[in-house]
């Protein structure tokens, strides 16, 4: 996975990223961490989420992965 560093600053990341906004839409959230995982495990570093994503259950998913 290709790696960029944002302009201005010192953070890298992945070039491509996840949105993150179908995340709800899985029966059971350990699908959804398994996605997660599964992008992780390519080298995805970048997520993208906002509260507007399944009323805001998306951000919790994410957190509950990354933590």
């Amino acid at each position: 996975m290709q790696r960029i560093t944002l302009r201005g600053t010192s953070i890298q990341t992945s070039r491509m990223g996840m949105g993150c906004a179908t995340l709800t839409r899985h029966a059971n959230p350990a699908d959804a961490i398994a996605l997660l995982e599964a992008a992780l495990s390519a080298g995805v570093t970048h997520f993208d989420v906002a509260p507007q994503y399944g009323f805001g259950q998306a951000e919790g998913i994410l957190g509950r992965f990354i933590k």
